[in-house]
C-alpha cells in the first residue's frame, strides 16, 4: 500500500491471518498495519508521521442444520488504531472501538 499527496509518497502495509483456531470452535482473525502519512494529513507536508493499527476478531462458531449453511459464527471485535487514516475506519484520530455481530457460513 502506499500514500501520496501533492509532492511526496509515503509507504505502508499491512498483514492479515484468519482463521486461526484456539480452541473447538472458537478462532481469531487478527491484522496489523502500519503507515507513514503526512503531519495533520496535509496535501502539501513532505514530512511523514508513523501510524500503526491492530484489529482482531473472535469467532465463535455455531453448527448449523439448515440446507446450504455450513455454519454460523457470532462475532466480538475490536480495533486499536494511532491517528491517521486507514480503509474502512471513520475516526482520523486515536482510537479504540468494538463490534458485535454474526457471519454465515455458506
Amino acid at each position: 500500500r502506499q500514500y501520496e499527496n501533492k509532492n511526496t509518497w509515503f509507504p505502508a502495509l499491512g498483514a492479515d491471518l484468519y482463521n486461526i483456531s484456539v480452541a473447538q470452535n472458537i478462532a481469531i482473525d487478527a491484522a496489523l498495519h502500519g503507515w507513514i502519512q503526512p503531519k495533520a494529513l496535509a496535501f502539501a507536508e513532505n514530512s511523514g508521521k508513523l501510524g500503526t493499527a491492530i484489529d482482531l476478531t473472535g469467532k465463535y462458531r455455531v453448527y448449523s442444520g439448515t440446507k446450504g449453511v455450513k455454519r454460523l459464527s457470532l462475532n466480538l471485535g475490536m480495533t486499536a488504531k494511532t491517528e491517521g487514516f486507514l480503509l474502512e475506519e471513520m475516526n482520523l484520530k486515536r482510537y479504540i472501538g468494538f463490534r458485535i455481530g454474526a457471519s454465515i457460513w455458506l
